[in-house]
Parts: structure tokens; C-alpha cells; sequence
């Protein structure tokens, strides 16, 4: 009766633990990315892009482990897989959190737009 009790919360601790794991830790990282600073983002925005992200972010990792490496998919190596992931994601935060003066040289919105306002102009 106990071994039962202690294996169902086992199991309930294992499955809120994959949730967290696959939905909010890679995403979080990743929108941490993009918004370094907690006050870049409401609460809700970054609750949002974190879910999104994360679907996205193991999505693709998954599939790249499957497709190119030629890695079985397992959830041993899905597992290690995002955690490889969010640590590149963490040492992209920390760098462009504590290196603010580190950018990608001019806005990639600023060029989009303003070539797209030109072959406006231009009629092309």
C-alpha cells in the first residue's frame, strides 16, 4: 500500500517534471535570449514566448538529432539534447546580459523595412 502511494507520487513528480522540462526551460532560456533583462517583458509576454519557444525549440532540436546527426530518439537522448540546447541558450543569456556593448551590427528590422519601403518607392 505505501510502495503504491510512493510510486504514484514518484510518477506524478516524474511527469510535472517532463512538463517543466519540454515546455518551459528551453523556451525560457531562449526568450531570455532576446529580452536579457526580467523587466524587458510582462510577466504573461514572457510566460507566453517561453511555452512558444520551448515547442519550437525541441521540436527542432529533435528533429535535427533524428534527421542530420542520425541519433536514435529516446527519451534519454531527447532529455540530454535539451539540456544542451538551454545551456547554449544560458550562455547566450549570460553573455548578453553582462556584454550589452556585444550586437549584431544594425537592426535586421531596420534593413527589412527599409528595403521594402525602397522597392516601394522605386516600383519594383
Amino acid at each position: 500500500m505505501a510502495i503504491d502511494i510512493i510510486a504514484a507520487i514518484l510518477m506524478i513528480f516524474r511527469v510535472v517534471l517532463g512538463f517543466v522540462l519540454i515546455l518551459i526551460v528551453p523556451g525560457l532560456f531562449l526568450s531570455l535570449v532576446f529580452f536579457p533583462r526580467i523587466s524587458d517583458l510582462e510577466f504573461m509576454d514572457r510566460l507566453i514566448y517561453t511555452v512558444v519557444l520551448s515547442i519550437g525549440s525541441v521540436l527542432v532540436s529533435v528533429l535535427f538529432m533524428d534527421v542530420a546527426l542520425g541519433i536514435d530518439v529516446t527519451p534519454v537522448n531527447i532529455i540530454l539534447t535539451i539540456f544542451f540546447v538551454s545551456g547554449i541558450f544560458c550562455i547566450l543569456w549570460i553573455i548578453r546580459l553582462y556584454f550589452p556593448e556585444i550586437h549584431i551590427p544594425g537592426n535586421m528590422q531596420d534593413k527589412i523595412v527599409s528595403r521594402f519601403r525602397l522597392k516601394k518607392i522605386l516600383g519594383k
